[in-house]
C-alpha cells in the first residue's frame, strides 16, 4: 500500500472523534497532521493551507456539539477542486447543545439541511460522505 498523507479538519473540542480516528491512522500505520490542541497564528494559517494542499486524503470532521461552519466551507472547497475528501457528518438532534448553547428547533433544522446538502455535494463528487467516525473508517480503506 502506498503511503499516504492526511489532514484532520473540522470541530474542534469537546469532540472526540479525533482520538477515536487518530488511534485507528497509527494502528494503519498512516501519517496525518492534526491542527487540533494547537495556538492560532497568522503563520500556523498558512502551514495548515500548505499541508491541505499536499495532503492525499483530507478528512473533515463535522460533530454534533459544534456549529461548524468554517469546516464546512472548507470542505466544500476542496471537493470542489477535486481533492480526495472523506467526511462524517453528523445530524444535530432535537434539544441539542452546541458549546453549551440550547439552539432553537428553527436553528437546527437550518444546520442539518445545510449539513445534508455538504453530504449531498460530497457524494455527488465521489467522496466519502459517513455519518459517523465510525462509519467513516470502516469505509476508509475502500479510499486508499
Amino acid at each position: 500500500m502506498q503511503k499516504r498523507t492526511i489532514f484532520l479538519g473540522g470541530s474542534r473540542e469537546p469532540s472526540l472523534w479525533r482520538k477515536v480516528l487518530i488511534n485507528d491512522l497509527k494502528a494503519l500505520s498512516i501519517d496525518y497532521y492534526n491542527p487540533e490542541g494547537t495556538e492560532w497564528s497568522e503563520s500556523l494559517e498558512k502551514r495548515e493551507l500548505e499541508l491541505k494542499e499536499n495532503a492525499d486524503i483530507l478528512i473533515f470532521g463535522i460533530d454534533k456539539f459544534s456549529h461548524s461552519i468554517e469546516t464546512i466551507i472548507d470542505a466544500v472547497e476542496y471537493i470542489a477542486r477535486g481533492k480526495k475528501v472523506l467526511l462524517f457528518v453528523e445530524v444535530l438532534e432535537k434539544n441539542a447543545k452546541i458549546h453549551g448553547r440550547n439552539i432553537s428547533e428553527e436553528e437546527r433544522r437550518e444546520f442539518n439541511a445545510t449539513r445534508n446538502y455538504l453530504r449531498k455535494m460530497a457524494e455527488r463528487n465521489l467522496c466519502i460522505a459517513a455519518s459517523s467516525v465510525e462509519e467513516l473508517m470502516s469505509l476508509f480503506p475502500l479510499y486508499l
